[in-house]
């Protein structure tokens, strides 16, 4: 196996992976948030499946990039008043074609409707009500709900890798929607695919809603 660069996100088995030339680190989401960094070597299956999509992408099979850059370094995170989510100043916004995607923000929508504040302790952003935002140093972004009302449960964290300019995926433990190159065959039970405006609203709206009702 020949070596080649790369850099992106990829779920598999139930499980989001970010690689560098290095390092591969291993998202883990059925019970508890786990992250597993080990070295990789071209024998690492998840090298394998990399270069199986580079090569689809060399003979035209695939419109997928390499070039993505992830968004890191956030130090602010709000929500506009358009209802999106706002990292530094790039907004998660759904698209009319139905695509999720970070994009740089307007200066229409740079507008403060509910801002996070950051605790150091727990190395995470918090919403009035009490719904977290974290975002992994690799550029993992994991939103966490407050429970709502009188319920003390918190519905399961949405994960979504932060490539800027570039068609995302989102899931939950249960659930994928999003760009397919995330989604490669798996052993077990695998996520059901739902479209991402579906996701978008039964995941990712109610997290905003919530935020601004506790504002």
């Amino acid at each position: 196996m020949e070596a080649f660069t790369l850099s992106g996100f990829l779920f598999m088995d139930q499980e989001f992976h970010y690689m560098n030339d290095e390092y591969c680190w291993s998202f883990s989401f059925q019970q508890e948030i786990l992250v597993e960094k080990r070295s990789i070597g071209t024998g690492d299956p998840f090298v394998a499946w990399y270069e199986t999509l580079q090569q689809n992408t060399e003979t035209g099979k695939s419109g997928i990039s390499f070039t993505w850059s992830v968004l890191k370094n956030i130090h602010h995170i709000f929500i506009n008043q358009q209802g999106n989510l706002v990292f530094n100043k790039h907004e998660l916004v759904l698209n009319k074609p139905g695509h999720l995607q970070l994009l740089s923000a307007s200066r229409e929508s740079r507008g403060v409707a509910a801002s996070a504040q950051f605790d150091r302790e727990r190395n995470e952003f918090v919403f009035p009500g009490g719904s977290t935002i974290k975002v992994h140093r690799s550029g993992m972004i994991i939103l966490q709900q407050a429970p709502s009302g009188e319920s003390t449960d918190r519905s399961g964290p949405v994960f979504i890798p932060a490539a800027l300019d570039a068609s995302l995926a989102a899931a939950t433990d249960q659930y994928f929607s999003g760009n397919m190159y995330y989604y490669p065959k798996m052993q077990g039970e695998p996520l059901i695919k739902v479209s991402t405006p579906t996701f978008y609203e039964e995941n990712i709206r109610p997290f905003i809603q919530h935020v601004l009702q506790c504002s």
